[in-house]
């Protein structure tokens, strides 16, 4: 037994000899990144206070617990891990960059709090790089840039964007949720310059709780509109106003919840969906102002509340089981909004048409749960329909 004992405490030996490499650092207390006072590099056989402070020629940098080390000037970092329980803020100024190197494996890893704050300017890219960002703990996100290409928060990871200053993804700049992303800004919109991507995968939940907007912002040489990809779970929660999507393009596969209030998709907002929509009692799904919106196979609206479409067009393109509308949901086209499509629309609940556009889709089934309200004083037109189809015989138009 004594035997055994002595062999494992050697293993343990081992195990931490190894466990770090001449060249890494740790934090030494909390401090500027920049200052060597911060550090302690390993020289192969112990830890010593540094002589420099890690750059991203250095070998695996650790942030421990208990500590808060800050970057306010043009750094590069790489293989950099903040540590559960230690922080790294990035407060940066006009025209300073951090970039994330792209090394080997993963090139910064929170596990801890990464904070990240800073003046907004076009000369300045805020986190930048191809490196590989991955949070697994909290990114407070109150202002500044993201153009880095790969920021990741890994399931079970929570981004908080709160405050009052912009919070922007910069041009190509790509950010993947697979965590929690709370949208909780005031008083000032999540901006997307051209070519910058936020994907909301499968199993990430980004979740408003403001009535700020989404927002393409247009004063620099235009390229690609920005994208959302909502592979996850869209939520607008709490509040009466409206959580407006302005000029970003969004795509449903996953599921929109609106539980309060009005999401609005405005000025030329493009999507294509297979997801499910769904509008709680009392609150609205608005596409507006030349929003276009491909409705796929197995796209679904339901709920109790109202998805409108005004000066704005709905192409439904499934054949098979198409586009559904729920019992309990109000479908509203108003203003000039259009149906458009040669694939299958079924409405099991209450269809109000006032607009003065047209319906021109392939097959359009009322079911016999299915309540049409024709008003107004403008023409309605509908044509090209194969088949209108109600499944009570004896129920009228």
């Amino acid at each position: 037994m004594k035997k055994m004992v002595i062999i494992m405490v050697f293993i343990l030996c081992v195990s931490s000899a190894f466990a770090q490499s001449s060249g890494d650092y740790r934090s030494k207390t909390s401090g500027n990144w920049t200052s060597t006072s911060t550090w302690q590099t390993y020289n192969g056989s112990e830890w010593q206070d540094a002589g420099t402070a890690p750059n991203s020629a250095s070998g695996v940098v650790t942030i421990l617990n208990g500590h808060t080390v800050t970057i306010n000037s043009t750094l590069t970092i790489d293989q950099t891990v903040v540590e559960a329980g230690g922080t790294l803020t990035v407060d940066l100024g006009s025209s300073e960059n951090l970039t994330i190197n792209n090394g080997t494996g993963d090139d910064l890893t929170v596990n801890g709090t990464l904070n990240l704050s800073g003046v907004l300017s076009n000369e300045g890219y805020g986190l930048t790089g191809s490196g590989k960002t991955v949070i697994n703990g909290t990114c407070n996100w109150n202002s500044g840039h993201i153009t880095s290409t790969d920021f990741n928060i890994a399931s079970g990871g929570v981004m908080n964007m709160d405050g009052s200053g912009e919070c922007r993804i910069n041009w190509d700049g790509v950010v993947n949720n697979a965590g929690t992303v709370n949208f909780a800004k005031s008083g000032v919109a999540f901006v997307m310059y051209y070519n910058g991507t936020f994907n909301n995968l499968s199993g990430g939940l980004f979740e408003a709780t403001t009535n700020q907007s989404i927002y393409y912002r247009q004063d620099l040489t235009p390229s690609n509109v920005p994208v959302f990809n909502n592979a996850g779970t869209f939520r607008k929660k709490t509040g009466t106003g409206d959580t407006t999507i302005r000029g970003v393009d969004f795509n449903n596969t996953g599921t929109v919840d609106v539980q309060s209030g009005t999401l609005k998709f405005t000025y030329y907002v493009d999507g294509t969906h297979t997801g499910t929509f769904t509008v709680a009692s009392g609150a609205t799904i608005l596409t507006e102002d030349n929003s276009d919106h491909d409705f796929n196979e197995g796209s679904v609206i339901n709920g109790a509340g109202t998805f409108e479409i005004t000066n704005g067009q709905i192409s439904v393109n499934g054949s098979t089981n198409g586009t559904v509308i729920g019992s309990d949901a109000i479908f509203k086209l108003s203003g000039t909004g259009v149906i458009t499509g040669a694939g299958k629309l079924t409405i099991n609940g209450t269809f109000d048409w006032t607009s003065t556009g047209n319906f021109n889709t392939g097959t359009i089934i009322f079911s016999e749960s299915a309540v049409v309200n024709i008003s107004g004083d403008s023409r309605k037109t509908y044509y090209f329909l194969s088949l209108i189809h109600i499944s009570e015989p004896t129920r009228p138009y």
